[in-house]
């Protein structure tokens, strides 16, 4: 957002561990920078109807532009996840929001909801919204390629960063649970996870 000449953000995020911790370590890294961030918008993970929310978002949003920030410098950070289809929906018809640049979280990245929705993949492709993820090293794509294939071919999903190490976390285990014999004797299984790991 920085690099994109953002420097205020309003973030719009659903309370769990894993986007309140996005919505922490944005913040920090983003203030560090010099960059400021209003209080945004927490929802729960149960809403459906995101009216306050957007509402919310819209109005810091026109606040910021009222009071002399430029509106081309301002952004929405949306940590979320399938929900994201019903933030859209409600942004859609809010003339702040939808001229307003939108960037989002790895709970969004490749989701099948929001490319499986016209209104919503409209909106945010219309307000550039994109979504980081981890990706694989193309240099190592001899090692990965045959597992992800090999995976994709069983459950017709093409794995990800995420599943790919999930795959390898459990490899390590079951290495390390050969080694030491089970994990009757635990310590022993701790010290061949480190060795296989």
């Amino acid at each position: 957002m920085w690099h994109d000449e953002i420097r205020t953000i309003v973030p719009l995020w659903r309370n769990d561990a894993g986007n309140n911790g996005l919505h922490d370590s944005v913040k920090a890294a983003f203030q560090t920078l010099g960059g400021a961030v209003t209080s945004g918008y927490q929802y729960q993970p149960a809403t459906t109807d995101f009216s306050a929310a957007t509402s919310s978002v819209s109005s810091q949003n026109a606040t910021l532009v009222s009071g002399g920030a430029d509106a081309s410098t301002i952004a929405v950070y949306l940590a979320a996840f399938d929900e994201v289809v019903d933030v859209f929906q409600s942004a859609q018809s809010d003339l702040t929001l939808s001229s307003t640049t939108w960037y989002g979280s790895d709970g969004v990245a490749l989701s099948a909801a929001l490319t499986g929705d016209a209104t919503a993949a409209a909106f945010a492709a219309s307000v550039d919204y994109p979504n980081p993820i981890f990706g694989l090293d193309d240099s190592l794509q001899s090692e990965w390629q045959p597992i992800a294939d090999a995976i994709e071919a069983r459950t017709g999903i093409q794995p990800d960063a995420f599943a790919l190490s999930a795959y390898d976390a459990l490899f390590v285990v079951q290495l390390a649970l050969g080694d030491a014999g089970g994990v009757q004797n635990f310590p022993g299984f701790k010290a061949a996870f480190v060795d296989e790991g």
